[in-house]
């Protein structure tokens, strides 16, 4: 009785390690398979230049230009994977300072405006605070992190479409909320958003550009900066 408690015992111990060596393997094979692609198109794009017998400048100028999109991709993507590899070994974040929100969210807004305009979606804002509203925070994490979840509802908002930043204050806290008119997700989806690599079907699909961690790193800075991230689907 004692031997098959302690071997029970010891199963629920290694419970926690097992799933962490799943989700390390899960994870290494979706890295690998994601950066397989863009490489695989790079070697694609250029084996086809090679082939030609005869480049005109128009041609080699629209090689050269597909070559520099899947070279973004792929920086993209091993930054991203680089960041959250740190963030894993970064419990808290010890680079700690006075963060003023009002600020971020104005570069924020700088920063994606021509952006939106491109893509033919209106980026708004709306401070509800009367006086500058600080937190202590990683500023750089902070940025990245309200940064990706602009992106990501830019990204799933069509032409014609609004993504409003909101900042207000509740009690204690200070609450800043992504809101955009995009596709929306299906409620057996919602839980997953937050899955590295995990993209919804539908029009939520890779043709986004994304590199599918972009809401994942948000949830590993929320954990290292001690703040909350959740997700409502609500109308704009």
């Amino acid at each position: 009785m004692v031997a098959i408690a302690s071997w029970w015992l010891a199963g629920l111990a290694m419970r926690p390690i097992y799933d962490s060596y799943r989700q390390i393997q899960q994870f290494t094979a979706d890295a690998a398979h994601e950066l397989r692609t863009p490489l695989a198109a790079t070697g694609a794009t250029v084996e086809s230049g090679l082939l030609m017998p005869q480049i005109e400048e128009q041609e080699m100028r629209e090689i050269l230009r597909t070559l520099h999109r899947q070279n973004q991709r792929l920086t993209t993507l091993v930054s991203d994977l680089l960041m959250l590899a740190r963030l894993d070994t970064q419990p808290v974040t010890k680079q700690q300072e006075i963060c003023c929100l009002n600020d971020i969210i104005s570069d924020l807004i700088e920063e994606f405006e021509a952006m939106a305009i491109a893509a033919g979606i209106s980026l708004e804002c709306s401070l509800q605070v009367n006086q500058p509203l600080n937190i202590v925070g990683n500023s750089d994490q902070l940025y990245r992190l309200v940064s990706n979840l602009i992106i990501n509802a830019m990204n799933y908002t069509p032409k014609s479409g609004r993504v409003k930043l909101f900042l207000n204050r509740n009690d204690d806290y200070a609450v800043i909320k992504v809101q955009d008119t995009g596709v929306g997700i299906a409620p057996h989806e919602q839980k997953r958003i937050f899955d590295r690599f995990y993209r919804v079907s539908n029009d939520r699909s890779r043709s986004t550009g994304g590199s599918g961690l972009g809401l994942a790193i948000a949830q590993a800075i929320v954990r290292t900066n001690q703040v909350w991230l959740s997700f409502n689907q609500l109308s704009l």
